[in-house]
């Protein structure tokens, strides 16, 4: 019985994170790559659109805590599994991830 993959979703400004997301999960049996987003704006518009099963985003994107961005999604879709990415070495921050 062949199992449907994983729907992955970027949010990050950075366009090559999507890059390298794509690259990462191309060959992948158990993951597909399905959105990217480069603005908390954009995903939020969307958010109705993009069903995910994995979020892979940026701490802040475009200068924007997406932490309630990610609450909202959690509350829609609790299987949602979420990988935080971040250049900032915070632990008020990774705290907050962790919330």
């Amino acid at each position: 019985m062949k199992v449907s993959p994983k729907q992955v979703m970027v949010l990050d400004h950075d366009t090559k994170t999507a890059g390298l997301c794509r690259a990462i999960f191309e060959d992948s049996e158990r993951y597909q790559f399905r959105v990217e987003r480069n603005t908390l704006r954009d995903a939020i518009l969307n958010q109705d659109l993009d069903y995910a099963d994995l979020l892979i985003t940026e701490t802040k994107v475009n200068g924007q805590s997406s932490f309630r961005y990610i609450a909202n999604l959690l509350r829609a879709n609790p299987a949602l599994r979420v990988l935080i990415v971040s250049s900032v070495n915070d632990f008020d921050v990774i705290r907050q991830a962790f919330r």
